[in-house]
């Protein structure tokens, strides 16, 4: 029997209830678009709907927070690329790629294929089921130069952290936004970092990525003075 934790089943009935208030008062929200949106003249089950909600809780949130410490964690080894980062020398979007693609932390999903297809001299037949490693692909030589350097000014940066396609991540959107607030942050506030403690990685077959990650923060000054003098005074506000 599937074990389905607590916490996560209290997430998913919090999902079919907002499904069930946005049929009946639909407003400008992502949960309103699927509960009203038709594909061939029919609405979406309600499990799809509940299932997309939670994809976009697991790209917006999981993944994104073990992308971002794997990228902390690489920069306090990687002091060129900190440099390049900190003297604005690269673009935090195009940055916010290339950690993406090395930290892939969504190792594989399973597929099944719709038609026979020949790939690289092996045959797969419609209806085989196979695994599909992202993991793999982002360090692809074929497509990456160098694949196993860490390199935040990379482009093109075709990576499949995210997937492709119809299974595109519906939460890949707020993932980079998160990713770039957080190399943002580090480039403006900190002139350096290093690791405090042991780490300590996550145990999936899923998923990839440090779970701890005791960091030493050194502040830069002018940046924060900066930033406080950008920040409206109360009778601004």
């Amino acid at each position: 029997m599937l074990y389905v934790p607590p916490a996560r089943n209290e997430i998913l009935l919090y999902f079919g209830e907002l499904c069930e208030q946005r049929r009946r008062n639909p407003s400008e929200d992502v949960i309103s678009v699927l509960a009203t949106s038709r594909i061939d003249g029919e609405l979406l089950s309600d499990d799809d709907i509940v299932l997309n909600c939670y994809s976009l809780i697991i790209g917006g949130d999981e993944t994104s927070r073990l992308s971002m410490i794997d990228a902390v964690h690489t920069l306090a080894n990687e002091d060129d690329q900190w440099a390049c980062l900190k003297g604005r020398q690269v673009d935090v979007d195009t940055a916010v790629e290339e950690v993406l693609r090395w930290a892939s932390p969504t190792m594989h999903f399973g597929r099944r294929a719709v038609r026979d297809v020949e790939l690289h001299g092996r045959m797969i037949r419609a209806d085989d089921i196979v695994t599909l490693w992202h993991s793999s692909a982002n360090r692809d030589e074929r497509v990456f130069a160098e694949p196993n350097t860490f390199d935040l000014a990379r482009a093109p940066n075709k990576h499949l952290a995210f997937g492709h396609g119809p299974h595109y991540c519906l939460g890949a959107y707020l993932a980079k936004v998160e990713v770039a607030e957080m190399l943002s942050a580090l480039r403006d506030f900190a002139t350096g970092f290093d690791i405090a403690g042991p780490i300590q990685r996550i145990h999936s077959n899923f998923l990839t990525g440090i779970s701890s990650l005791p960091v030493r923060l050194m502040p830069d000054t002018a940046g924060l003075a900066q930033h406080r003098a950008a920040q409206p005074t109360g009778s601004d506000r």
